[in-house]
């Protein structure tokens, strides 16, 4: 649960998002059956892998559209 939340918050690298995913859903499903507590800090992780997969993707975006990548060619 904490590390969903803690994976979430950091991730700005691909390896961090995808085990904020991970760990989420695993403490969401281990949640349900045993009635632990947590559930917000499980939601909380993937809700703040979800703002860093889209604040990634508009960047990505952004770039794309700007085309300001092509400069790099010429190093």
């Amino acid at each position: 649960m904490i590390a969903a939340l803690v994976c979430g918050i950091l991730g700005c690298s691909l390896v961090l998002i995808i085990l904020a995913v991970v760990f989420g859903s695993v403490a969401l499903s281990q949640i349900k059956k045993t009635g632990q507590a947590g559930r917000g800090l499980a939601i909380g992780g993937l809700v703040a892998t979800g703002l860093w997969v889209a604040a990634i993707a508009a960047l990505v975006a952004l770039v794309v559209a700007d085309g300001t990548l092509d400069h790099l060619s010429t190093i």
